[in-house]
């Protein structure tokens, strides 16, 4: 999140639009991803470490991710690398940022208002 302001939205759903296994809750806050879900070529990639029933799309483990965006990268040899890179020079960060936006890993999702995250 030091990257950018506006990775996620914070928002409040409907809770009659969300089924619970108890009691519903009377203010549902969710985040909402700015960019969309994150797609590797072959549709959307859901992070596995998230609970979600009926899931539509594939998963991969958080590390699974890591080291699948690492393929975007040639010129670190691990996800080490290519995070240390992004922890130590904002620069850098934002350039690999900018890659993975110019690859279009983050197709719109439709599920937040442009407005909102801005």
């Amino acid at each position: 999140e030091r990257l950018s302001k506006n990775w996620y939205t914070r928002t409040t759903l409907s809770p009659e639009t969300v089924e619970f296994a108890g009691p519903n809750p009377d203010i549902l806050e969710v985040y909402i991803s700015c960019y969309g879900a994150l797609d590797l070529g072959d549709g959307p990639i859901a992070v596995s470490a998230i609970p979600a029933r009926g899931r539509i799309f594939a998963s991969l483990s958080s590390p699974g991710v890591l080291q699948a965006v690492l393929g975007r990268f040639p010129q670190y040899e691990t996800v080490i690398d290519l995070l240390y890179a992004n922890v130590e020079e904002p620069e850098v960060a934002a350039k690999n940022t900018e890659t993975l936006a110019d690859l279009r890993l983050f197709p719109e999702s439709g599920l937040h208002s442009a407005e909102t995250c801005k």
